[in-house]
């Protein structure tokens, strides 16, 4: 900035000073200060002058600092000892330490008006500064005396609401320099409320704040508070030494001040006590360390628990599934698949109870695989359709067929839980009507899709009271309708927080006795597997259908699904109705190639309905007759086979299942069939020969395992602990290690980690097949060196598929070396 020199003035008695605040104040006034401002300026340079005249003499510089647009009135101090800028921030604007070549010292500024550089007023300013006159010296002295006294008296006033109002601060406000011997330079009167130290306890003592930290806490403090430096602002929580000897929690947050050039200048800081906050957080410490202990109780009980009820329901699933495999008389079938489902359905409530303990452990993970989303409304419909048929009840699937269902990625496991959940609530709470699933998109990207699902029921609905009370762990609407009902009151609130997961949310809308409906939406991503083929769509297009249901909602949801196969489809609302649109059409040479009839209708049922159409006369074309009922029970489907009906469908029916139906009629594919199957899914030979130790000290799950891969053409050794299957994994070669983990003599985890200490076992693949379910389990079966995990009860089809996947591995592995070893 430019820098215009108005005069310079030495100073070295009283007379002195006296001469250089009237100059100044006429230059001030001259320049366009105010009456009060120009005598402040006067006040606070003549008051720091006369405490520097004491001791030596001092220099003045006066100049005019700036540009015609932004000009300041500058005075220039050559003096510097500690504090010698105090008095001069009373007045002036800005006050800054002075290096210019050999003169050290303060600079105080203040804005005037702008005026022209060249403007006759620097001259008369300078002629003002050079003049000596006494008697003019005299003359000012008297005519400034006054205000001179009324600025003194306004000081004092800003000093001592100051003063108040720091000492009433609930904080104590401390400066220090920010450089050399970093000596503190002020503190508010509220440190002795606040630690019992005097003002001057502090000021006269540069140690103070070192020697009152806590020795714990100085290293770290000092550490952390280079950062003051690199932003100018640092908060740290420490102890503090009061004067009694006591420790107390501080905040101190510190300010860095610089100088225009950007060197540190000074520390504003305060400092709060914050005892009270700190005993709270303590507290609160305390009691999430007996809150984790008593989560890790619970999670060690529920794990146990889980393992041994796991235990005996493998026996009574996995007996369930080889007894279906022995060709049972039907009757014996239909007991069978009901225990299966029983064991299932109790399976279910103990995973609910473990994702329960998950979800407030915050250990709750979802998967994201490909999956097919017919195949997951097949397992609900399997699981609920025996509840559904119990109560006369009508099960609807309604997909929009938008929904890519073959070909989505997601967590299926997790989204069958939340349908099935509402799913067994809606049939829960219904006696009358029907059950209706809907699936529709709401939102649509390239690699997603956000799927609404929807369950709604006819049943007896709830008030807005107890809508309010849902999705919270163990409540239900009220606690009558858990006496009537039973329940967990788990599901809702396990359903919530897996759709959050998923991208999605929950809600229900409801009217008392009017029924009720409970949606959750999920982020399904679009998978890369192949889209279903489409080998027979051509020859499916145009061929007529006949649809004959009394139920309307089933009727519309079953022909929006084969319209969307290109099928001409008609509907009829009873037998005589469908018989009658059979004859038209046959009369038309329009006939219906396949015909639907529902099994459950007034005055005609579906079976009577069928022979009717049978024994029509004329008919050019033979219709295909299936079956459509919501009762799988073994009489319906043996009269059905007696009548000549070709195939029956269980509701409710996917589109999936619907078009491999149809697909079976119109081109005889011997392999489609109504019948649910319980051999393998997967080809044997893939797994013959394979050799494998089972390890299992339960005489039933050994029964149980061994029936189940001697199906799949594997030949099994069994070792009944630990310390035996160590001993025949090496004096053996097996493909694979089935490991159970809990076991006398030695457990799992022993027995793996010293098969693992024989280099020849290395890769030799171990598969934890244990009841042991929780995610922790599987950690430590992963880091005891085990490849894989398998839950009890056994899902035989993720048993064989882990096996081949590590035994095709082994396979590949071995040969790949054979060939580079030859």
């Amino acid at each position: 900035m430019q820098m215009v020199t108005l005069g310079t003035l030495s100073l070295s008695g009283e007379a002195g000073v006296l001469a250089m605040r009237r100059k100044l104040l006429a230059v001030a006034q001259r320049l366009g200060a105010s009456t009060s401002k120009a005598t402040r300026l006067a006040a606070a340079a003549s008051d720091h002058a006369k405490d520097v005249t004491r001791t030596t003499a001092l220099e003045v510089l006066v100049g005019l600092s700036g540009s015609a647009s932004a000009q300041e009135l500058c005075v220039d101090f050559t003096a510097t000892y500690p504090g010698a800028d105090t008095l001069l921030r009373l007045g002036w604007d800005r006050v800054e330490p002075l290096v210019d070549g050999q003169r050290r010292g303060w600079r105080a500024c203040c804005k005037i008006d702008p005026i022209v550089m060249a403007d006759p007023a620097i001259s008369w300013c300078q002629a003002v500064i050079a003049e000596q006159g006494v008697q003019e010296l005299v003359e000012a002295l008297h005519a400034n005396n006054h205000a001179l006294q009324m600025a003194k008296e306004a000081e004092e006033g800003v000093r001592a609401r100051l003063s108040l109002l720091l000492g009433a601060a609930p904080v104590v406000v401390y400066s220090f320099r920010a450089g050399g011997d970093f000596a503190p330079t002020f503190v508010s009167d509220s440190i002795q409320g606040m630690l019992g130290y005097r003002t001057d306890e502090y000021l006269e003592n540069a140690d103070f704040w070192r020697s009152c930290v806590h020795p714990d806490d100085l290293a770290g403090v000092e550490a952390e508070q280079v950062q003051l430096f690199r932003t100018g602002q640092h908060l740290a929580e420490y102890r503090f030494r009061k004067k009694d000897g006591s420790y107390c929690w501080v905040s101190d947050e510190q300010h860095l001040t610089r100088d225009s050039e950007g060197h540190p200048l000074e520390v504003v800081g305060s400092w709060s006590n914050i005892d009270t906050r700190k005993a709270a957080e303590q507290a609160f410490q305390a009691a999430q360390v007996e809150l984790e202990k008593a989560n890790e109780a619970k999670s060690a009980f529920l794990a146990n628990m889980s393992h041994e009820i796991r235990t005996p329901m493998n026996a009574v699933i996995g007996l369930s599934h080889l007894a279906l495999k022995a060709d049972p008389s039907p009757r014996l079938r239909d007991y069978l698949i009901k225990i299966k489902s029983s064991g299932q359905h109790l399976l279910g409530i103990i995973n609910e109870i473990l994702d329960f303990s998950k979800i407030e452990a915050g250990k709750l993970s979802i998967e994201n695989v490909e999956f097919d989303l017919d195949k997951v409304l097949e397992n609900v419909g399997n699981l609920i359709s025996e509840k559904a048929e119990e109560k006369g009840l009508e099960l609807i699937f309604d997909i929009e067929p938008s929904i890519n269902s073959t070909h989505l990625r997601g967590d299926p496991l997790r989204l069958g839980q939340i349908l099935i959940n509402f799913c067994n609530n809606a049939v829960k709470f219904t006696e009358a009507g029907d059950v209706v699933i809907k699936g529709r998109v709401l939102e649509a990207s390239e690699d997603s899709q956000l799927v609404e699902f929807s369950v709604s029921d006819t049943g007896i609905g709830m008030t807005e009271a107890q809508v309010g009370r849902l999705f919270q762990a163990f409540e239900q609407a009220d606690t009558s309708t858990t006496r009537k009902y039973g329940g967990t009151g788990l599901g809702l609130a396990i359903s919530k927080r897996l759709a959050e997961l998923m991208g999605g949310e929950v809600g229900v809308t409801s009217e008392l006795g009017k029924g009720s409906t409970f949606w959750f939406t999920s982020r399904l991503g679009k998978g890369s597997a192949a889209l279903r083929p489409s080998l027979f769509r051509s020859d499916l297009r145009g061929r007529r259908l006949l649809i004959i249901d009394d139920n309307s909602s089933a009727r519309t949801v079953l022909s929006s699904m084969l319209m969307d196969m290109t099928f001409v489809v008609d509907e009829a609302a009873s037998g005589e109705e469908g018989i009658e649109k059979v004859r038209q059409a046959a009369k038309r040479s329009e006939p219906y190639e396949i015909i639907f009839v529902d099994w459950q209708m007034p005055n005609l049922d579906g079976m009577e309905t069928s022979k009717r159409i049978l024994a029509l006369p004329d008919l050019s074309i033979s219709p295909h007759l299936v079956m459509v009922t919501a009762y799988g029970r073994e009489d319906v489907l043996k009269q059905a086979e007696e009548e000549g009906l070709e195939n029956v469908l269980i509701k409710p029916v996917t589109s999936s299942t619907l078009f491999d139906t149809i697909v079976a009629i119109l081109h005889a594919h011997p392999e489609a069939t109504g019948h649910a199957q319980v051999a393998p899914s997967f080809e044997i030979d893939r797994t013959r020969g394979t050799r494998v130790l089972l390890v299992e000290d339960n005489e039933i799950n050994q029964e149980v395992a061994i029936g189940l891969l001697e199906d799949a053409a594997i030949q099994v050794d069994v070792a009944e602990n630990g310390e035996i299957a160590v001993r025949m994994a090496q004096e053996n070669d097996y493909d694979a290690v089935l490991m159970d983990m809990q076991m006398p003599v030695m457990d799992g985890i022993e027995a793996t980690r010293a098969i693992r200490s024989n280099p020849r076992l290395q890769n030799l693949p171990i598969i934890a097949m244990t009841a042991n379910a929780m995610a922790a389990d599987r950690e430590k079966c992963l880091k005891a060196g085990m490849n894989d995990h398998v839950s009890k009860p056994i899902d035989p089809d993720q048993l064989f598929s882990v096996l081949l996947r590590w035994t095709e591995r082994r396979n590949d592995e071995a040969t790949l070396e054979s060939l580079l070893g030859s």
